[in-house]
């Protein structure tokens, strides 16, 4: 009896998602999430419960990181906005467990005369990055994109890192991600495999973070 009242409370909160706002909102923005309340819709009226309760598990995992695209977006310094194709950040993180190996920031307080930035706010973006990306692995397939306003944030796995940059507006430098990334694990592939926490390995890997930042300033 109590198995079956829990039951019927989780397809409730299930169903509810086809008209929660938040969700429609992103199936606004986000054709997966359409696709996905469809199958959910789809799921429920043939009775396939498994399947409706995966569909669910997408949806609220998309609805997650849209809050984490939020806290990234909110956190950025004031007066950066209306810039197209910018990288304000890049980040190298290792695949394994979420560790920073490296994060770059373009010059954005000394391009827009804002001078300090406070190292508070730069460690709550690290904080969503890594959430990001957690998010990303456990998702069964790897969701590589959010946005919030007129920040995106792009993810481009490779086979020991995660390449995460952070743009002001919608620019496709996927292909110039792809090549950073390609161009750092063939440097130090054998390095990265087994990597033990050691930071000098950063000093290997900036030149080629800078480079590509340096494209889309």
């Amino acid at each position: 009896m109590v198995c079956g009242q829990e039951d019927n409370l989780e397809i409730r909160e299930i169903k509810a998602l086809l008209t929660d706002r938040e969700t429609m909102i992103l199936a606004s923005l986000y054709s997966d999430v359409e696709k996905m309340l469809k199958n959910l819709k789809k799921a429920l009226k043939e009775g396939n419960i498994d399947e409706a309760k995966n569909e669910a598990k997408r949806i609220i995992a998309r609805k997650k990181m849209a809050k984490i695209a939020k806290e990234i977006a909110s956190a950025m310094p004031k007066g950066v906005k209306g810039r197209t194709g910018r990288v304000v950040s890049a980040y190298l993180i290792y695949r394994r467990d979420g560790r920073l190996i490296i994060s770059r920031k373009a010059d954005i307080a000394d391009a827009q005369g804002l001078g300090y930035v406070d190292p508070d706010v730069i460690a709550a973006v690290l904080r969503a990055v890594q959430e990001f990306i957690s998010y990303c692995l456990s998702a069964g397939e790897e969701v590589n994109e959010i946005s919030y306003g007129n920040y995106h944030i792009l993810a481009e796995f490779g086979r020991y890192t995660v390449l995460v940059c952070i743009i002001e507006g919608k620019k496709d430098i996927r292909p110039a991600m792809r090549a950073a990334l390609e161009s750092i694990e063939k440097k130090l592939g054998n390095r990265l495999q087994q990597w033990d926490g050691d930071l000098s390995i950063a000093t290997e890997i900036e030149p080629i973070i800078s480079s590509f930042i340096t494209q889309y300033r």
